[in-house]
């Protein structure tokens, strides 16, 4: 269904804990970003405008002019996507504002002039566009390729509740596998036999071995690997379709 600019129908957009309505994709991503923000700074993360209708954007560009106002029906606004921010993000220099360029480009937020394809400036600091091809957060199946690749690696973080990185430095990989064996910890408590895992963020053996008898108990017979503690493409295989199922 083509939709126009301003004029989006309610059964596309969403209205957030902060009042404002998105589209579905960027208000799920604002809600999962303002748990962040308040975590890290002890206040939420306000948004003074999201959707504009193009009535109002009529009236915003009669009162202010372009470039204040974009042109009627050519705001990202119109869109459902951009959202102005308080909370400090509205100030170029704040620490706010230099978290946000670091974490919530994580959830697919953009500044405008990135959006607009220009050079980094301080025009409009608190204007923020959901690019959701961006979001590194969202469910997404992966390829069945028995690769801990990028996409792999970015779909294990998200179902371990972690910051969705690349993980490929040492201290990333640590902290990865670390989170993996906390989660085997507690899927197979009180299972016969188990013997908790320690901690360490290494994956040897009694890891694979942990991790292969959860995948076991969570797959069809038929893609199950075996419990051998090798980290082998088979077993990778079987992780990649657990994540592409929600069962981790």
């Amino acid at each position: 269904m083509a939709v126009k600019n301003g004029q989006l129908p309610s059964s596309l957009l969403v209205r957030t804990s902060d009042g404002d309505l998105l589209v579905a994709s960027a208000a799920a991503s604002y809600e999962r970003l303002n748990r962040e923000f308040t975590k890290k700074f002890g206040k939420r993360l306000t948004i003074t405008d999201g959707y504009r209708s193009l009535a109002r954007q009529h009236d915003m560009f009669d009162d202010l002019g372009y470039p204040k106002a974009a042109y009627p029906g050519q705001s990202n606004h119109g869109l459902g996507i951009a959202c102005d921010f308080g909370s400090g993000v509205n100030t170029y220099t704040s620490a706010e504002h230099r978290w946000m360029d670091t974490v919530g480009r994580r959830h697919g937020w953009i500044p405008l002039w990135e959006s607009l394809g220009k050079k980094r400036n301080d025009f409009e600091p608190w204007h923020w566009v959901h690019v959701p091809s961006k979001d590194r957060y969202p469910f997404r199946k992966v390829s069945v390729n028995g690769r801990l690749d990028v996409a792999t690696t970015f779909a294990l973080q998200r179902a371990l509740g972690r910051p969705v990185t690349d993980g490929s430095s040492a201290a990333g990989h640590l902290a990865l596998w670390k989170a993996i064996q906390r989660r085997l910890n507690k899927r197979l408590a009180g299972t016969k036999g188990f013997k908790p895992l320690t901690v360490d963020g290494k994956a040897g053996p009694a890891t694979i071995r942990a991790l292969q008898t959860w995948l076991r108990r969570v797959l069809p017979i038929l893609r199950r690997p075996k419990v051998d503690g090798v980290f082998g493409p088979n077993t990778v295989k079987a992780l990649q379709r657990a994540l592409n199922a929600r069962r981790f």
